[in-house]
């Protein structure tokens, strides 16, 4: 029960599998030394390989070392989203801890809790797993028979050896799988936490259009999309480490790659972000109801107000009166707080923790051709 009411994916199959190989304790996440054995796992026996065989050197054109998407694929992104694994479990429990005093929920809390069980079935549901696992291995599969170019270039570094050698067929059979079993469970979760929002969202949040955080009192939120940002960074960094290869070892010229960074930003971005699409709908359909209501109510403030102090009407409007409406320029504040409310439960802090951390790896790209001081320069004119 624990599990189920704390931490949102602490009982999902990736984790349930590694308490069972004792990697994880019962009571906690085990980050660092999950983060460590998978990214050792895969990476550690590829590069011995590489190293008795001759294969790593710099000095060849086409090595391990020159390889960078390898090292970075499976010793810095696994490692990166295992980490990401811990910093949302914290997050999420100490947003869970805030939505239990806060009084977010206007609906049926039995409900309430029929729903959070249900989210945590849906969490823990062994199917998506089992059609994750059956992609990864038909794309595995179908790689390895295919023979064409892009996996000649992948295993390059392997020499005459890609074919039977023990780095290359660790790569193609554990190191890659392991690699995408973690990109596929973060996109799992980012479905998990769509559905979750949207059926609160459906079951009786409690949005707030007057709220000075502009997002209806829901930007409490923000913090979900840190991990979220840590996942983008580790994957944006794959991305653009298997092109720094080609412009270092190839010759490619990064303008050719700027439409293509430019969209793997955007479409990273856009992945992990899109959970939070779930409450637009809502958030939309009450600023529009508030912009009608608190409308009405401004306009009858002023009335009265009006028709007391200009006209001279003796008035008993309990509104005049009511402290927690005060003067009509605290009425006329509630009114444009309300316009000012935005269709997303995030703001810009939330777009910069996943959109700066996607577009990091390819700023780096970038600065293998293109002076770093004239980059800054392009970037600030642009801002400014």
């Amino acid at each position: 029960m624990e599990e189920r009411r704390g931490m949102p994916w602490r009982g999902d199959v990736l984790m349930r599998m590694q308490r069972r190989l004792g990697l994880a304790p019962e009571g906690g996440m085990g980050t660092a030394r999950r983060a460590a054995f998978w990214g050792l796992l895969g990476w550690a026996p590829v590069a011995a390989w590489a190293l008795a065989t001759g294969h790593g050197s710099a000095s060849e054109t086409e090595s391990l070392l020159t390889h960078y998407g390898v090292t970075v694929r499976l010793l810095i992104a696994v490692p990166l989203m295992v980490v990401a694994e811990g910093v949302a479990a914290a997050t999420v429990l100490r947003l869970a801890t805030h939505c239990a005093v806060a009084g977010l929920f206007h609906g049926d809390p039995a409900a309430l809790r029929r729903l959070a069980v249900e989210l945590a079935e849906l969490r823990d549901r062994v199917h998506p797993w089992a059609v994750a696992i059956g992609v990864t291995l038909a794309w595995v599969l179908a790689w390895r028979e295919t023979g064409g170019a892009g996996r000649a270039h992948d295993l390059a570094w392997a020499g005459g050896d890609a074919e039977s050698g023990f780095g290359p067929l660790w790569y193609v059979w554990v190191a890659r799988p392991i690699f995408i079993a973690f990109v596929a469970a973060w996109l799992w979760r980012a479905m998990v936490l769509a559905v979750a929002l949207h059926r609160l969202a459906a079951g009786g949040l409690n949005v707030v259009p007057s709220h000075p955080d502009r997002a209806g009192g829901l930007g409490f939120a923000e913090p979900l999309a840190t991990a979220f940002g840590v996942v983008a960074f580790a994957l944006s960094a794959v991305i653009a480490a298997g092109w720094a290869h080609d412009v270092a070892v190839h010759g490619a010229n990064i303008e050719a790659l700027r439409a293509q960074m430019i969209a793997a930003v955007v479409v990273i971005s856009a992945i992990f972000l899109s959970p939070f699409a779930a409450l637009v709908p809502l958030m939309v359909r009450t600023k529009a109801d508030a912009r009608l209501q608190y409308g009405a109510l401004v306009a009858r403030y002023g009335d009265a107000l009006h028709r007391r102090w200009i006209v001279g009407e003796t008035l008993t409007d309990p509104l005049l009166d009511a402290p927690e409406v005060g003067a009509s320029a605290d009425a006329a504040t509630l009114y444009e707080a309300v316009m000012r409310m935005r269709p997303l439960p995030i703001g810009p802090g939330a777009l910069l923790v996943v959109v700066v951390p996607a577009t990091l790896p390819m700023i780096v790209l970038a600065a293998m051709q293109i002076p770093v001081i004239e980059m800054l320069k392009t970037l600030a004119g642009a801002l400014v």
